[in-house]
């Protein structure tokens, strides 16, 4: 009755403008009058037309929420592909982490997101068939104007969904815009290669040093039987064949596996074989070209090298490269070296006889029962030379001092400081080391002196600066406390069990830590205070130092102020 009425009044008013905005009033208000609302929808078509249509009222609300979302991811889409941005859906995971910015990502990335595009573009055609069928049919099974006002609560449902779903797209934009910004701050404001010398490098070189010093290049050929291995697996388990014997068995050699294959089998195996081919080709080509672009790379690389006036070498903290004068790197580490109370220059290369007298040694400890049989393979050396000394530039520092770090691999003592690190690990343990960070986020969790000011020390080169001969003493006592009996000035033969233990071990710690002998600048050094970074012996020995100084102080710190340390 209410249709009827409002369309005369719209069919004898219909020239008068003014009337048929009264109308509209008038049929405005009469459609909020009616007795249905977002949450009385369904009881309302339910009790009145019945469950088919209630039914078919929700799969109409359903089909409009997903016309409405994908209407809303394609503008997410549309607006990542105009200002470059990556979604997560479409990042490709890689095995190599250098290759996420690489241009063959960037195209995947992109690729996935037109595919996406399309895929969300076709599914909005037949969503809004699918909801144009829908509507003709609820039309048929409800009044006009009971139509028209389900259809506007339906908007009503769209309209808040689309608000979460647009601000969820906003905020995912916007953390992929703050990430695009700061990736794009880190490549403009740092810089992997620190030139410290006298020689500009152009374009070609810094492209060739900007890899870094562990860069490996890869191979420029291609693996054609590894290819053709995995495209024969990949067919035979795509179509589930298997052989009689498991992965850990050996067929002979000798022996043929025929499988019956069907004509569409067959021919999906030529096919197959036809990309297979293409790839090859392709790949073939593409290493060929990236081989000549490395050897040009190679080429650079050899010219740096060969340069005398530079040395090339890494930063203390960090990754990177750093140019420097030898000169200067010469004077630096000379420096650090003329300091008569940790180092000392030699004229000749004990290395041989040091080696022999460990191995007598270890020899007669592995005999007496000293050291197991294990630890006697371990420590024993065998074509042992002499240390290399290095210095890393501190870049974070004024002057960039140097680092001094020793090579000590194949080193006459580098396996007796591994075996000695299995037996004086217990000592390192103290309650005022943190091993990693979360260990020290869960110190702090159960700090009850949250309120105070934390602040930190720093030990001046602290491998170096280790009273050597002090740690040594301390280890001894520790492990193999002295005997009440005059037995030190006796020979070795008179000492009591304890002392003979106690002494072999002072042997094997001295000979680990201050008899190492090293080169630098074609001069022979030996280190007699201190240890050296580098050495696998030298962070438990620092370590352990470290720890008896903090708890032999603790006492004077309290009362210092310190509350936590």
């Amino acid at each position: 009755i209410i249709e009827t009425s409002i369309l005369l009044l719209f069919y004898f008013n219909k020239h008068n403008f003014v009337m048929l905005f009264q109308v509209a009033v008038i049929y405005t208000f009469l459609l909020k009058l009616l007795p249905l609302s977002t949450s009385n929808v369904y009881q309302y078509l339910w009790r009145h037309y019945g469950a088919s249509t209630m039914k078919l009222y929700g799969e109409f609300v359903k089909t409009r929420l997903q016309l409405d979302k994908l209407r809303c991811d394609l503008t997410f889409i549309r607006t990542c592909k105009r200002e470059e941005l990556i979604p997560t859906f479409a990042r490709i995971r890689l095995a190599n982490p250098y290759l996420r910015n690489s241009k063959v990502a960037r195209q995947c990335a992109e690729a996935v997101l037109q595919g996406e595009m399309k895929f969300k573009k076709r599914l909005l055609t037949q969503s809004h068939r699918h909801s144009n069928r829908l509507l003709q049919e609820f039309n048929q099974c409800v009044p006009r104007l009971i139509s028209i006002r389900l259809r506007s609560i339906a908007e009503q449902i769209v309209a808040k969904r689309r608000e979460r779903v647009e601000t969820q797209h906003l905020s995912n934009l916007n953390k992929l815009r703050c990430k695009k910004v700061s990736k794009l701050d880190r490549r403009s404001t740092i810089d992997p290669i620190t030139n410290l010398s006298s020689r500009t490098l152009n374009t070609e070189e810094r492209n060739a040093l900007i890899n870094g010093l562990h860069h490996v290049y890869p191979s420029n050929r291609f693996d054609h039987s590894r290819f053709v291995c995995n495209v024969e697996y990949f067919y035979a388990r795509l179509l589930n064949l298997r052989t009689e014997y498991r992965h850990y068995e050996q067929k002979n050699a000798n022996e043929n596996v025929v499988h019956q294959l069907s004509s569409v089998q067959l021919n999906a195996a030529s096919q197959f074989r036809s990309t297979a081919n293409s790839i090859t080709k392709m790949a073939e080509t593409e290493l060929k070209q990236v081989g000549e672009e490395h050897q040009r790379t190679f080429g650079i690389l050899r010219s740096l090298a060969k340069d005398q006036s530079i040395v090339i070498t890494r930063p203390d903290k960090g990754r990177g490269v750093v140019l420097m004068d030898r000169s200067e790197y010469v004077q630096k580490m000379e420096t650090i070296l003329n300091d008569p109370s940790t180092f000392t220059v030699i004229d000749h290369d004990p290395t041989i006889i040091n080696e022999d007298r460990l191995t007598r040694t270890l020899l007669r400890l592995k005999k007496e029962g000293f050291i197991t049989n294990e630890e006697y393979n371990i420590a024993r050396p065998v074509g042992s030379r002499a240390a290399r000394l290095y210095g890393l530039p501190k870049l974070h520092k004024a002057n960039n001092p140097l680092r001094p770090v020793m090579s000590a691999t194949k080193t006459v003592g580098y396996g007796l400081g591994k075996m000695l690190t299995s037996r004086l690990s217990h000592l390192r343990n103290s309650p005022y080391v943190v091993k990693d960070t979360f260990d020290f986020v869960n110190k702090i969790k159960l700090s009850t002196n949250l309120t105070k000011t934390m602040i930190s020390f720093d030990v001046t080169s602290l491998f170096t600066n280790v009273p050597l001969t002090y740690t040594i003493n301390y280890i001894l006592d520790q492990m193999y406390p002295a005997c009440s009996r005059i037995c030190p000035p006796r020979p070795r033969t008179k000492h009591c069990r304890a002392c003979k233990k106690r002494r072999d071990f002072e042997i094997l710690l001295r000979t680990a830590t201050s008899e190492t002998n090293f080169l630098f600048d074609k001069k022979m050094y030996v280190q007699h205070n201190g240890v050296a970074m580098g050495a696998p012996l030298a962070p438990v020995i620092a370590d352990i130092f470290m720890a008896h100084l903090e708890t032999t102080l603790m006492d004077q710190l309290k009362q210092s102020g310190v509350c936590e340390w």
